[in-house]
């Protein structure tokens, strides 16, 4: 889907501060008086940039929100402590700031656990969950990983962590297809991160409870999205989040940790489908 005529061709794009000075940078698209708004969550190293074919997709019939959470892109650290409850707290903060309620989110691996832990302690403004590369555990390789980047930043710094990242996020036919562009891609991401955000990020991660612990029947749509070649997340941990939420498990062939990135057109499916309550393919389970 395009952009509606008469929409304007660059979105408003603001700041909201929280109660511990962090300044948080946020974009709306699509018609303000639409009654439908999607909440669209970062992964970690992505910004507001990586959800452009998202917002393309949404934008004619959706209020879209697009935003880098606290360390990320163009948005500051602030002075609080980084956890996931922090994360959580800035996104009903942004909420209330929009006087937005009922909103659909859509999160990637850790935009996925705000979602999760925002639904288990305001569901009431939550419509619907749709989740990539994220699982009920925090598997000891996830840690080790995380240790591991950490590490690399601290020592060789942030685009050297990123030339370590790639390779794992991505899968091998993304890998293979568009070797000529990773250098591009790698600096591209550089430049929009922080070094010492993201070593404040992974630190943060290490100390976060597993999902398990956190979850709870949602009592909205869910689609937990898994993929084959993501060594981050395990099918079966997917397949136990999406239980513990009461939703749909969904798994892939072919790709990595980051759908978006290495099929849009796939990801944007998916997610227009869930909006529209079209009814998931077969072989995708339903949670008791």
């Amino acid at each position: 889907m395009g952009r509606a005529a008469g929409l304007e061709s660059r979105p408003p794009m603001a700041i909201f501060t929280t109660t511990d000075d962090c300044r948080i940078y946020y974009k709306c698209h699509g018609p303000s008086a639409s009654t439908k708004t999607v909440v669209l969550l970062n992964g970690t190293t992505q910004t507001t940039i990586n959800w452009k074919p998202v917002v393309d997709c949404l934008a004619d019939e959706y209020r879209v929100l697009t935003y880098d959470a606290r360390g990320q892109g163009q948005s500051t650290l602030g002075r609080d402590e980084l956890t996931l409850r922090r994360h959580v707290d800035d996104l009903v903060g942004l909420l209330d700031h929009l006087s937005l309620d009922g909103v659909s989110l859509v999160g990637i691996s850790h935009g996925s656990g705000v979602a999760v832990q925002l639904a288990a302690i305001a569901g009431d403004r939550v419509r619907g969950m749709l989740l990539f590369g994220m699982g009920a555990a925090l598997p000891p390789r996830v840690r080790t990983q995380l240790r591991r980047w950490l590490t690399i930043i601290e020592e060789k710094g942030l685009e050297a962590m990123i030339r370590a990242f790639i390779p794992v996020v991505f899968g091998r036919r993304f890998l293979e297809t568009n070797a000529p562009l990773l250098e591009g891609m790698i600096q591209a991401a550089a430049k929009r991160n922080v070094g010492r955000y993201l070593q404040a990020h992974f630190t943060a991660m290490l100390a976060y409870q597993p999902l398990s612990e956190v979850a709870r029947r949602a009592g909205v749509p869910v689609m937990v999205v898994s993929t084959d070649e993501d060594p981050l997340v395990d099918k079966g941990d997917a397949a136990a989040l999406a239980l513990l939420l009461g939703g749909k498990h969904r798994h892939l062939e072919g790709y990595g940790h980051a759908l978006l990135a290495e099929d849009p057109s796939l990801f944007c499916q998916i997610m227009i489908d869930f909006l529209n309550g079209v009814p998931a393919p077969t072989g995708v389970e339903d949670s008791p």
